[in-house]
């Protein structure tokens, strides 16, 4: 089956957006805690550079990384090894996002994570695993 490959894939993509957004309603709904990290002035801080940092540096990097010489060459033999690129790709995605929703659940004083959490959302649109014909 030509699609098998794409099809764990993009399960795996669906189950990032699921597990996402239960974390967010849990976390609205209260049903899971919020505010447990520090919020003084150096945690806060350091946690708001943590997420602009991780944003900065791991969207563009999944964004492009099947564009890379390297893993461009690598891909082109077979659907299966451009598949868990397109995993791979999703996982670098992934660290950014969960650690801005945790960050952004965790202090509850500070809006930086929420904005982080946006953009990395809007990039996990662009990084829907598909084949190239």
């Amino acid at each position: 089956m030509k699609n098998k490959p794409f099809f764990y894939a993009r399960l795996l993509y669906g189950f990032v957006w699921l597990l996402g957004g239960l974390f967010c309603l849990l976390s609205e709904w209260n049903i899971l805690p919020t505010a447990y990290l520090p919020t003084d002035a150096t945690s806060v801080y350091v946690m708001q550079m943590l997420c602009v940092v991780l944003t900065i540096g791991g969207l563009p990097t999944a964004l492009r990384l099947l564009q890379m010489p390297r893993v461009k060459a690598h891909t082109k033999s077979s659907n299966c090894k451009l598949a868990a690129w397109n995993s791979i790709r999703l996982g670098i995605l992934c660290v950014p996002l969960f650690t801005d929703m945790i960050v952004y659940y965790g202090l509850a004083v500070t809006d930086t994570p929420l904005y982080c959490l946006l953009i990395c959302a809007a990039g996990l649109v662009f990084c829907y695993p598909q084949r190239e014909d």
